[in-house]
């Protein structure tokens, strides 16, 4: 790429962040609070009907899904190469292992992202 014209991207990359951070940012984050009000008055009602206990039991395996998936994150960002020790003392091994395999495929495509955009960079 030519040298005269990367100023002219980086200034436009710029102007984009900062109109998506004024203009669009604010709105998410407010969407995502209103979802979030409403999914605790839908998880308020499915836990008062009739099948109120299979939601607990449901609720209570990908609570321990997100458990497991945070745990192996974490456990790789800090080099440990198995994470899979404590995945049996979980009381849902199941959505355990599911959590912990999203973990171990967010982190793959984290890293191959960040090499594609390295070399874009590089290329700048």
């Amino acid at each position: 790429m030519n040298s005269n014209t990367t100023p002219e991207w980086r200034s436009r990359l710029d102007q984009a962040v900062k109109r998506f951070q004024s203009d669009y940012w604010p709105k998410i984050k407010r969407g995502m609070t209103q979802t979030a009000d409403q999914l605790g008055q839908v998880d308020a009602k499915l836990e008062q009907t009739k099948y109120g206990d299979r939601y607990v039991t449901l609720k209570q395996e990908v609570n321990s899904a997100k458990a497991s998936y945070v745990n192996t994150k974490t456990k790789v960002k800090m080099g440990y190469t198995d994470a899979t020790s404590e995945a049996s003392a979980e009381p849902y091994p199941r959505a355990a292992k599911v959590g912990e395999a999203v973990a171990k495929t967010e982190i793959s495509l984290r890293q191959r992202l960040k090499d594609v955009l390295q070399s874009i960079v590089d290329k700048l």
